[in-house]
């Protein structure tokens, strides 16, 4: 008896024993396995493929490491995004080709690490979606128990009812009187039908479980086999292709950052909108996520808020606002730092120059808040750095200007405060409380 005519039953439906039939076709199929499945890919070459993979898209993206700064992207992701189409519901236009590539490079490296950080908090998903995918003699013999599994489903659906049947037909049989002959041979040829597809069904069923347990036998053999020393491989391996991905994502999320809020200071749209708020609001991250956690109270708030002020912190802490001092004088500028260090909260930081150039390669991956400077420096008057500064790095300082001889009337930046020349460090202190009553004491 082939295995077809043992699944075959009359009794069955046509699509019932389309599948049994289909069933018996895929048994034959995996008959070649043997007792124990044979490997197709060892742990080493499916750990190369995958990683390979990583690989390549890591050293397409090597150079974010030169973008200088970083954002915690994970952190930051859902605020970053929100960002993004805030900005951009605003003006469309601040949506440039240059920052939709960044955007979109970024949410393509999101994905690839989602992908990844699922099979490394998952070590049975890894294990599956790495070494037992690539492995023919498994995968098929995997497919074939879950096609039996369906098969017992409908098999024990259909013992069930012909069960009930017999014995409804059993019952019926014991009431009808042998003196009416041709009623009771008929019922009597009925319930052997039922009782003989009942009985073929059982056997099946039997006979299907047993081939069950026994490929259930081999699948388990397999992975008990190789699952330990794959996992092992697998989580060493994955923690420098975090730490890389990890580095590149927080690069991009810095450039599309920054990129962004250059853009949103040159649209007259964006920045009409906000002047048209009740507050100010500096057009950076850490400005736009204050002005919204100002309107939330972080006792009722709930996990997704709480995140958010989570957030904050972390940028005050990695993301510390400054204020650059730049004089001609190295006496004038230390005297200076060291006073307004001693006033300043620890989210304040102070930093000195006396060179231009340094400064200016300073302030590009630091944000300044503040600018003290004297009218005449060492090698440029105020006007002519600030105009270079101005041009190249993205964020708008309040300006003390030491000296009242340069002109400086433009649009481009204010000055908030102008002091004669000689004013003294107190004077010069006083300013900075003045403009900054939060950051110190």
């Amino acid at each position: 008896m082939t295995q077809a005519t043992r699944y075959k039953n009359k009794d069955l439906t046509h699509t019932e024993n389309k599948t049994l039939n289909q069933l018996a076709k895929y048994s034959e199929s995996v008959a070649s396995i043997g007792e124990d499945i044979k490997l197709t890919h060892s742990i080493s070459q499916t750990m190369k493929e995958y990683f390979s993979g990583l690989e390549e898209s890591i050293t397409k993206r090597e150079g974010y490491y030169k973008v200088q700064g970083r954002l915690n992207y994970l952190l930051a992701k859902r605020f970053i995004w929100t960002t993004f189409n805030n900005l951009r519901d605003i003006d469309l236009d601040v949506v440039t080709p240059r920052i939709k590539s960044i955007s979109d490079d970024l949410q393509l490296m999101h994905m690839l690490y989602s992908d990844f950080e699922r099979n490394i908090k998952n070590p049975t998903a890894a294990f599956e979606n790495i070494f037992l995918s690539s492995q023919k003699e498994y995968t098929l013999l995997q497919k074939f128990n879950e096609k039996i599994k369906k098969k017992l489903s409908i098999l024990k659906t259909k013992e069930t009812s012909l069960a009930a049947l017999k014995k409804a037909q059993e019952e019926e049989l014991k009431k009808i009187s042998k003196k009416n002959k041709e009623l009771y041979q008929a019922k009597l040829k009925a319930l052997k039908t039922v009782n003989g597809t009942y009985v073929d069904i059982v056997h099946m069923i039997a006979k299907l479980q047993e081939e069950f347990t026994k490929n259930y036998k081999k699948l388990d053999l397999f992975i008990n086999s190789y699952r330990s020393d794959f996992l092992e491989k697998f989580q060493k391996e994955s923690k420098k292709y975090k730490s890389a991905m990890i580095e590149i994502l927080n690069a991009q999320a810095y450039l599309l950052d920054t990129t962004l809020w250059k853009e949103a200071k040159a649209s007259k749209t964006i920045l009409a909108y906000f002047r048209a708020l009740p507050v100010g609001v500096e057009l950076n991250t850490k400005g736009y996520l204050k002005y919204y956690l100002d309107s939330l109270d972080e006792e009722k708030s709930g996990e997704n808020s709480k995140e958010l002020f989570s957030l904050y912190e972390h940028l005050q802490k990695t993301q510390k606002d400054h204020i650059m001092v730049l004089m001609g004088s190295a006496q004038d500028a230390m005297e200076l730092e060291s006073a307004l260090k001693n006033i300043c909260s620890e989210n304040m930081q102070v930093k000195a120059f006396i060179d231009e150039t340094a400064a200016f390669k300073w302030a590009m991956s630091n944000h300044v808040r503040i600018i003290i400077l004297e009218e005449h420096l060492a090698t440029m008057d105020a006007k002519k750095f600030l105009d270079f500064y101005h041009s190249a790095i993205f964020s708008r300082p309040k300006i003390v200007l030491e000296g009242n001889q340069l002109s400086l009337s433009t649009k481009n930046y204010t000055i908030a405060k102008r002091l004669s020349n000689g004013s003294g460090t107190h004077k010069v202190v006083q300013t900075i409380k003045e403009l900054c009553p939060d950051e110190t004491h």
